[in-house]
This record gives C-alpha cells, structure tokens and sequence, in this order.
C-alpha cells in the first residue's frame, strides 16, 4: 500500500472582512435591504415638523416653569 502526501492547503490572508462574525454581516446586509423599503418623508415635511415639536417642548417647558414658579412665590412649595 503506498500512501501520498496530501496537497498542503494555501495559507490564506486574513482581511479584516474575515474577522466579522456571519451573523452580524446577515443582520448588516438586512438592514440595509430594509432601509431601501423605508419611504422616507420629503424634506420639507420633517423640517416643519421638527419646528412645531421644538414649539410645543417650549410651550410645555413655559407651562411648567410658570407653574412651578407660582407655587414657589405662593409658598406652597418650597
């Protein structure tokens, strides 16, 4: 019986793509499928909703401050 040498495997470089668990590149290349599903709003709508939540913080914040600020100068709350 003659044996022969098996072919020695080529050492392969390891790139820092190698070093990313296939789980994670799974979950990366979904979320990037999901996010060309995503209908995004136009640009005009999200700035004019950003004012009128930045407004209605402020008017809260006023409310509360104005409230506070009464209880403490009526001396309910110290």
């Amino acid at each position: 019986m003659k044996f022969t040498k098996k072919p020695k495997k080529e050492k392969r470089i390891k790139t820092k793509e190698d070093k990313v668990p296939f789980k994670l590149k799974r979950w990366v290349f979904g979320l990037q499928k999901e996010f060309k599903r995503i209908s995004w709003a136009p640009r005009n709508t999200v700035i004019k909703d950003f004012f009128i939540i930045i407004i209605i913080v402020l008017l809260f914040a006023g409310i509360f401050f104005g409230i506070d600020w009464l209880l403490h100068f009526v001396h309910i709350v110290k």
